[in-house]
């Protein structure tokens, strides 16, 4: 039984929102999954980006 079908068959307000709370949870647990997924797959992390080193502009006389 998905949770949308024990949403729709829930007596009271309070059941209702707790089933909507993990609802909520679950996809916040899945963004996270995903994010560290990508995090972790070298073809599609982006480079890190390198601090360019800081030079002196040559003085104007």
């Amino acid at each position: 039984m998905s949770i949308v079908e024990q949403m729709s068959e829930a007596r009271t307000y309070e059941e209702w929102i707790a089933l909507g709370r993990q609802v909520r949870r679950g996809e916040r647990g899945n963004k996270i999954v995903l994010f560290t997924a990508d995090q972790t797959d070298p073809v599609k992390r982006q480079p890190t980006a390198q601090p360019k080193p800081v030079t002196q502009p040559d003085a104007v006389w």
